[in-house]
């Protein structure tokens, strides 16, 4: 088994109502999502899980923005730093989807191979093509461009892929977005642990059944995606964790304070 040390990395906090992650939740009720990403430490080099939001308040879209809480040390690069590490180092970028919370500061990571489906990066370069304002990303993605960032589209056919020994890239395909990619590790003393991404942002979303949630693109292909999700996580006997489960990313060793090996 690969000897690897997870790193969960805090990128700051949401503050909106519940009703974005539950559709039927209580619409006066507000939740605070956290955001965060993951670095893993591995011996074929250090791969990365998202990005976190950008710090420029022109770089983000307006609705995160607003209600968006992000102290100096949360910043991607600020929390790679304090474990050693430049984006320079950082080779692979797996990106669970596009949207602002998730892909901030990708043009940061220029020697790195970037990891997306197919049809989220497809429809993303659509939506910038049309000058799209829905799409929220439309100045990343002029952005990503220049940079000449190397993209690798998963396609919407391939459910999964062994990105490094111990570390598996899994296919969700459109729920929550276009389409949604995750990772399944095993760590040699925490065991399996899926990451879940936004494809399920928290507990209450597993049910049974799926309760959908309020920001979602394709309302069956959510309660298909948490669905294999959950019993995939069974299957592997691993760890579910949520995209922005406020209580489970509580309970979790985060950096600098500790890792998962």
């Amino acid at each position: 088994m690969a000897k690897m040390k997870l790193h969960i990395l805090e990128n700051g906090y949401l503050l909106g109502p519940k009703t974005n992650s539950l559709a039927d939740a209580d619409p006066a009720e507000m939740q605070t999502a956290p955001i965060w990403s993951v670095l893993i430490e591995h011996a074929d080099g250090p791969l990365l899980l998202d990005a976190g939001c950008h710090t420029d308040e022109k770089r983000q879209h307006p609705m995160i923005f607003k209600d968006f809480s992000m102290r100096p040390e949360d910043h991607i690069q600020n929390r790679l730093a304090a474990l050693g590490f430049e984006p320079k180092d950082i080779r692979r970028v797996v990106v669970s989807h596009l949207h602002a919370d998730h892909s901030g500061h990708l043009e940061l990571f220029k020697e790195a191979e970037f990891f997306v489906h197919e049809d989220e990066f497809t429809q993303r370069v659509k939506l910038y093509a049309l000058n799209d304002p829905s799409a929220g990303s439309n100045g990343d993605m002029a952005f990503w461009i220049s940079q000449g960032l190397r993209w690798t589209p998963i396609p919407r056919e391939e459910p999964e892929r062994e990105l490094l020994p111990g570390v598996r890239l899994l296919n969700f395909g459109p729920g929550h977005s276009f389409g949604m990619l995750g990772l399944l590790v095993e760590l040699p003393k925490t065991g399996k642990i899926l990451l879940a991404g936004d494809a399920v942002y928290n507990r209450e979303n597993v049910g049974p059944p799926v309760r959908l949630p309020g920001n979602v693109f394709d309302r069956e292909g959510f309660v298909r995606s948490v669905e294999s999700i959950v019993r995939r996580a069974k299957d592997e006997g691993a760890l579910l964790w949520y995209g922005h489960d406020e209580a489970q990313f509580a309970a979790l060793l985060k950096s600098p304070a500790g890792y998962y090996e």
